[in-house]
């Protein structure tokens, strides 16, 4: 079903069955999983359990499990969060946006992570084409970058003097 949680278009699926459920979680990575505790023919707690052994993805338990115990032992499965019923659809929308937003820095963050590439004392920064040699900074010129870069990328490939001389055709 397809659904806006606040003018932000998203993709809602649903399951009942603990088997699916997990299926789903493995073939997908979604922004949040609502799970509730209580289902037929599931505990939610081990779901969320089962797929904290794979994933990140944020998980909000869903219950009438109101008890201080019950919270603490759905955080310790693994929930970023633990809402009890009765609850406001508003209140819910909000945590649900803001795990998504924490989320979402988050991968953010990883990302711009991913552009620095370290090999033994050696930082290169991708972005900004810098490289550290542990803090210090060297000077490179444009081609030496990018033949550091092509070989700190490539660790196990052997390249021609040639072929590292014409890395514009890279």
């Amino acid at each position: 079903a397809n659904t806006a949680l606040s003018g932000v278009e998203s993709q809602i699926t649903t399951s009942s069955a603990k088997k699916e459920a997990l299926k789903m979680a493995k073939e997908k990575e979604y922004d949040i999983v609502l799970l509730d505790v209580m289902l037929p023919e599931m505990d939610g707690m081990e779901v969320c359990q089962a797929i904290r052994e794979f994933s990140e993805m944020p998980i909000i338990m869903l219950t009438a499990k109101g008890t201080d115990m019950d919270k603490i032992l759905g955080l310790e499965y693994g929930a970023d969060d633990y809402i009890t019923k009765p609850f406001n659809i508003l209140e819910v929308k909000a945590r649900i946006k803001a795990i998504i937003r924490r989320n979402s820095k988050k991968a953010k963050a990883a990302q711009k992570n991913e552009r620095i590439i370290e090999v033994s004392d050696l930082k290169l920064d991708l972005d900004s084409r810098r490289v550290f040699e542990k803090d210090k900074e060297l000077n490179l010129t444009a081609k030496e970058f990018d033949i550091l870069e092509l070989l700190t990328q490539n660790p196990d490939k052997v390249y021609s003097r040639e072929k590292l001389l014409s890395l514009s055709l890279i």
